[in-house]
């Protein structure tokens, strides 16, 4: 008798495990959504059907929305102004008040000029030409322009802003391609912060022997007015704000996401009503 009922046992559980085994191939040959022929391994599903989420950097994805290309676009363009405004030589200009002084310009020609433009490795000079101002720029500092520590810290902080800026601004764009955590971007804005006070700092060259001072002592009676600012000022001031604008939604960059979703939601919701 318990052999009898040992053998039923068994050729239960042979049934069982028999229909295990058909229902699992079955599954396997007709795939989830019957899109894969019986031909193809089921592991092709996995490798060909990957989702978003289980890559970490996707280009131009913007995890965290669109918002993050309002603080990107702000330092690139605050990279831009800075990198080119160090390089001009129309950064200061003093204007000739008193004396007569000439220069000859590229064609040969003595030109009197108006006044002397003062940039950070260079310098040029301004003359009327026919009812236009010209300005010709020299990357040699002649030798009665005097530098003094005012002008070391000006160069400084142009450099640091700007060797600064270029991994804050990289992080920022990364941010349009992978997820960063909230601690990442209040250290990024941290870096923001300082490299917009570095690129404002560069005013201190206003403090300078070159901007108050004689600049021909070998030239009497010639006289320059102080430095004020120009186009190459205009530039830094630019981008000194934008350094400071990128920081400031870095910082809130949470709140600038949730207002969007928000904005994204009144839009669906004005649309499915004019619908």
């Amino acid at each position: 008798m318990k052999e009898h009922s040992i053998e039923n046992l068994v050729t239960i559980l042979n049934k069982i495990a028999s229909d295990l085994k058909n229902a699992s191939n079955t599954t396997l040959e007709d795939g989830d959504d019957g899109s894969v022929g019986s031909n193809e391994p089921a592991y092709g599903i996995c490798e060909n059907d990957l989702s978003a989420d289980d890559r970490w950097f996707i280009l131009c994805s913007r995890p965290h929305g669109s918002v993050t290309l309002i603080p990107t676009l702000f330092a690139v363009a605050g990279f831009c102004c800075s990198s080119i405004g160090s390089r001009l030589c129309s950064l200061f200009f003093r204007e000739l008040i008193e004396g007569n002084f000439y220069f000859t310009s590229a064609d040969g020609v003595l030109e009197d000029i108006t006044g002397l433009s003062i940039g950070l490795y260079s310098y040029g000079v301004e003359y009327n030409d026919a009812g236009f101002d010209v300005l010709q720029c020299s990357a040699t500092i002649p030798v009665d322009f005097k530098g003094d520590v005012y002008i070391k810290l000006a160069r400084s902080f142009a450099a640091i802003g700007q060797i600064v800026g270029v991994p804050a601004t990289f992080l920022l764009c990364l941010s349009n391609c992978m997820v960063l955590s909230r601690k990442v971007f209040r250290r990024n804005a941290v870096t923001l912060f300082i490299v917009a006070f570095c690129e404002s700092m560069v005013f201190v060259f206003l403090l300078s022997e070159r901007c108050n001072m004689d600049l021909l002592p070998s030239a009497p009676g010639i006289e320059f007015q102080r430095c004020r600012l120009s186009s190459g000022s205009t530039l830094y001031v630019v981008g000194s704000a934008m350094w400071f604008l990128a920081a400031v939604f870095a910082t809130y960059i949470d709140t600038a996401s949730l207002v969007e979703q928000r904005l994204k939601m009144y839009s669906m919701h004005v649309m499915e009503q004019y619908q």
